[in-house]
């Protein structure tokens, strides 16, 4: 895990895709997002011809601008 550590100089730049997910153990009843075991995750992926050249990713508290807009900035160059 220490080698896979972002030193975060690296911004994400050219096509770049977003999108969210939800990872984690189920609940029995309990379907989608509602699960208190599930965590909800952005991720960014810069692609490059035909492959994915580097990716980052982050847990966040809700689907909302106010979650993504942070990890945008932080992440992906203007």
């Amino acid at each position: 895990m220490q080698a896979m550590k972002s030193s975060g100089k690296c911004l994400l730049e050219g096509n770049v895709e977003v999108d969210e997910f939800v990872v984690g153990g189920q609940e029995e009843g309990v379907r989608g997002r509602k699960n208190d075991k599930k965590k909800l995750v952005v991720v960014a992926i810069e692609k490059k011809g035909k492959g994915v050249f580097m990716t980052c990713a982050k847990v966040i508290t809700a689907g909302s601008s106010e979650n993504f807009k942070p990890f945008f900035e932080a992440n992906i160059s203007k």
